[in-house]
C-alpha cells in the first residue's frame, strides 16, 4: 500500500487532548505538565500486513530488566518475601467444594502462542493483552500477534518485529485496544536499542488499523517517549472519545523514577496527520489510563498512592 503524503517531515500540530485529570493520589509538582517534554513523531507510514516482509526479532539483551519495581529494590524484595511467607496461611483447610458452574460452555477455541514460540528467551512475563470487535479478535504477547475473524476463521500470527516493521529494536510489553466509535484497532509496543547504559534509547511503535480488519492497512507511528539514557517501561493504553491515552513508567539514568501520561488526538493519529503531544510528568507510582467511550469530563487516570487527589488540565 502506497505511503500517504500527509505526514511528511516533523509532526508539529498541537495535540489538544481536552481535560485530563490525574487523581487517586499521584503526587505531582506544581508544573506537572512539562512543556519541555513533548512527544514528537516522525512521518507516519501506511503499512499493509498482507505484503509486509517478515523481519527477524531482535534477541532479548541479557542485561535488560523490564517491569521494574517503582519502589527501592530492597523494599520490593522484602514485600515479595513477606507475601511468599504467608502463602497458604489464609487458605481454608476444610469445607465443601464450590458448586459447579451451570450453563458455562466453551464457545470457540483459538490457537494461540506458547513459550516455545518466542525468540531469545522473551517469555517472562508474557505481557498478554487482548481486544475484540464484533468480527475480530486481536491478542498480543511477547512476542507474537494473533488475529482471528470469528465468522470466516481467517487466522494469522506474526512476530512483533514483522507486525511493527521493526527489526532494529528489542520489542516487549505489547498493548491493544479496540475503538468501537471508529471501528479500529490500536496496537502498540515498547522497544529499546540499546537497552542499557548512557545511550539507552526507548521507542514506542503504534499501529492504527484503517478499517476493522487488523490485517489490512495500518498507520504506523514510531517515536522516542523520553530522553536518551532513560528507560521507558510498562506502557498502558486507554482512551476517551477524542484521544488515545498512554501512561508509562520512566526510569531516568540518574536512578530515579517518575510515571508519565500523554494523550494523542484520534483525529491526527487515525489519519496519519502530524502532531506533537505534551507529557504530564512527576507521578510517584504507576498510573493506569481510563477506557471511556463517551464525552463526559474530566477523564480520570487511576493510581494506587494513598495521598489526597490532585488534578490538572491540559492547556
Amino acid at each position: 500500500m502506497a505511503n500517504n503524503n500527509h505526514g511528511r517531515g516533523w509532526w508539529r500540530a498541537v495535540a489538544s487532548a481536552g481535560l485530563l485529570a490525574i487523581s487517586a493520589g499521584v503526587a505531582l509538582p506544581t508544573r506537572a505538565q512539562d512543556n519541555g517534554t513533548r512527544i514528537t513523531i516522525d512521518a507516519a507510514k501506511s503499512v499493509d500486513l498482507r505484503t509486509a516482509p517478515e523481519l527477524p526479532a531482535v534477541p532479548r539483551p541479557p542485561d535488560l530488566v523490564t517491569n521494574r519495581p517503582t519502589m527501592p529494590m530492597a523494599d520490593y524484595l522484602a514485600a515479595k518475601n513477606a507475601a511468599a511467607a504467608k502463602i497458604g496461611g489464609a487458605r481454608p483447610q476444610s469445607g465443601t467444594a464450590p458448586p459447579p458452574a451451570a450453563g458455562v460452555s466453551l464457545y470457540t477455541q483459538v490457537g494461540s502462542t506458547n513459550e516455545s514460540q518466542t525468540t531469545g528467551g522473551n517469555v517472562l512475563p508474557p505481557d498478554g493483552d487482548v481486544a475484540t470487535s464484533a468480527n475480530w479478535l486481536v491478542q498480543v504477547n511477547n512476542d507474537v500477534v494473533t488475529t482471528l475473524n470469528w465468522f470466516t476463521n481467517a487466522f494469522a500470527q506474526k512476530k512483533l518485529s514483522t507486525y511493527f516493521n521493526d527489526g532494529t529494536n528489542f520489542l516487549f510489553d505489547p498493548r491493544v485496544v479496540y475503538d468501537p466509535n471508529w471501528n479500529r484497532f490500536v496496537v502498540m509496543t515498547d522497544g529499546c536499542s540499546p537497552c542499557s547504559g548512557p545511550a539507552t534509547t526507548s521507542v514506542y511503535n503504534i499501529l492504527v488499523s484503517m478499517t476493522e480488519d487488523p490485517n489490512d492497512g495500518f498507520w504506523l507511528a514510531r517515536f522516542q517517549p523520553n530522553a536518551t539514557g532513560d528507560f521507558a517501561d510498562f506502557p498502558q493504553m486507554g482512551m476517551d472519545l477524542n484521544s488515545i491515552i498512554i501512561t508509562y513508567n520512566n526510569f531516568p539514568s540518574t536512578g530515579s523514577f517518575d510515571s508519565r501520561t500523554f494523550a494523542i488526538p484520534k483525529a491526527y493519529l487515525y489519519n496519519g496527520k502530524p502532531f506533537f503531544a505534551p507529557t504530564f510528568t512527576g507521578g510517584t507510582c504507576t498510573i493506569a489510563p481510563p477506557y471511556v467511550l463517551d464525552n463526559n469530563a474530566p477523564i480520570t487516570c487511576c493510581s494506587s498512592a494513598p495521598a489526597p487527589p490532585r488534578s490538572l488540565s491540559a492547556r
